[in-house]
This record gives structure tokens, C-alpha cells and sequence, in this order.
């Protein structure tokens, strides 16, 4: 089985970087197609991102850009894995449209912050058809945090983050957060979806929480886990965005999107 995943950086200096967290966040059963999509040369409203290179240094500027595009592919292959890459003012378009087939969006959230400024995260975010991979500049994972709310969502989105990522992500600490169940069946599904957690993860804690579910993720990620990836569905997602504080979880923690 092939796994399709886009990512998207501003430099193209950072796709190996980002290749190899992949290499070591993801699944190592499934060969990879990955679509690699750098936006330092793209349009943005008003203004046009470009080399910084003298009109006569131009086609030294190309030639060396195709060679580093080898790199990544050359380094991709090493690894197993086709790897494109693309340089493109049409690129939002061509990621948006990528993801109707794709199994993973990987945003480098630094990078990207640069290039959409004051529209930010979310218009990318809602745009696309897959679910979307929030990375920090450095990923150091010692445990998950997830949010759970009634409903069919948190268990596609468990079922997403299994066939995605590496085993060894199993091993480390679950920590569920749960809306209250406001009827028996919500009770009674809640405890069949933990059984079915317990089955791929050997340390799993679960928690109802009562306050807003945003605000009791940032609480019971400063007290209990300081480094988590964070795992929720695309309503919690918009939460953390439109919030503040997220800026701060954004540049220090991964946050995995499901999108249904």
C-alpha cells in the first residue's frame, strides 16, 4: 500500500529536514508518494515572493533550484519513497486540489505563518480534503493528547492517526479528553471506543473534562505533558487557531487535524 502526503514548507532548504521527520513520524510499512510544495516563490496578495537574485544571476539561480529538487528526490528515493517537488505561484490551488487524494497534509507552521501572514492557518486548513499534520521547527514527541467528543469523528480520526503513524508512537502515553456523555448510548459507545484504544496503545489515561474543551487542553497540556502531539478533529482545530494561545502551541507542539 502507498501512503500519498503533501507537504509544504517556505525554503526548499527545508525539505530534507522535513522528509526526515516523516521518515520517523510515519508509518515505515507503507511506501510513500510525497508531494513536496515550497511557497518562497509563490504569489501572495500584493506582493511577490522572489530569488533576491540579480536579473543576470537568473538562469545560475534555476539551474542550482533544479539541483537542490534532486537532492530531495535522490534523498527521498534513498528512503523508498517518490518524491516531487513543486515550484509554483498556482501551488494553494494545486495542495488544495492534491488533497481530494491525499492521505496527509504536513504544514511546516513556521514557514507557512511567513507566507500567508494575516489570513493565516485556516483558510489552508479548511480548504483541503485530508487531514493536516501542524509542525513546530523541532519535533521532540513524549506523549499524545487527544480530544474526544461524542460522536463518530474522534473514532475515524484514532482510526486515521493508527494507519498513519509509526508503531513505536504507541508505546508512549494517550491521554484522552472527553466531553461529558449526555445519554446511556454515549456512555456505553464511549467505553467500546476505549476498549478498542487499549488494543494499539499499552498506556492509555482517560479524563471527562467540564470547562471548554480548548481551554482544558491547554491546561492539561501545561500541567501534565510538555511535549504532546495533539490529536483533534476539525471543529477543536478551528478552537485552537482562532485562539491566542495558540500561537504558542503552534511553535511548540504538532498538532494532527482529522478532517471527516
Amino acid at each position: 500500500m502507498k501512503h500519498t502526503i503533501l507537504i509544504v514548507t517556505l525554503h526548499s532548504n527545508r525539505l530534507i529536514p522535513l522528509l526526515e521527520v516523516m521518515e520517523d513520524m510515519l508509518h515505515k510499512s507503507y511506501k510513500k508518494y510525497i508531494k513536496a510544495f515550497t511557497l518562497e516563490f509563490a504569489h501572495k496578495p500584493g506582493q511577490l515572493v522572489t530569488s533576491g537574485k540579480p536579473e543576470a544571476e537568473g538562469i545560475d539561480w534555476l539551474v542550482n533550484r533544479v539541483e537542490e529538487d534532486l537532492k530531495v528526490e535522490k534523498y527521498g528515493a534513498q528512503l523508498g519513497h517518490e518524491v516531487e517537488v513543486f515550484h509554483s505561484a498556482a501551488n494553494d490551488f494545486r495542495i488544495v486540489s492534491q488533497s481530494t487524494v491525499a492521505d496527509l497534509l504536513v504544514v511546516e507552521v513556521k514557514g507557512y505563518a511567513q507566507y500567508a501572514n494575516e489570513s493565516g492557518l485556516w483558510p489552508l486548513i479548511k480548504s483541503v480534503s485530508c487531514p493536516v499534520l501542524l509542525l513546530p521547527q523541532s519535533v521532540n514527541v513524549q506523549c499524545h493528547v487527544a480530544v474526544h467528543a461524542a460522536g463518530q469523528c474522534s473514532v475515524h480520526m484514532m482510526k486515521s492517526f493508527i494507519k498513519l503513524f509509526g508503531t513505536h508512537y504507541r508505546e508512549l502515553p494517550l491521554s484522552l479528553l472527553m466531553t461529558e456523555p449526555d445519554s446511556t448510548l454515549q456512555m456505553e459507545s464511549e467505553r467500546v471506543f476505549i476498549n478498542y484504544l487499549q488494543m494499539y496503545f499499552q498506556n492509555l489515561g482517560a479524563q471527562h473534562v467540564y470547562d471548554d474543551i480548548a481551554n482544558s487542553l491547554f491546561d492539561y497540556v501545561s500541567r501534565e505533558c510538555n511535549s504532546p502531539l495533539l490529536l483533534v478533529d476539525q471543529q477543536v482545530g478551528k478552537v485552537l487557531i482562532d485562539q491566542p494561545e495558540a500561537n504558542r502551541v503552534l511553535i511548540d507542539h504538532p498538532i494532527f487535524i482529522y478532517k471527516d
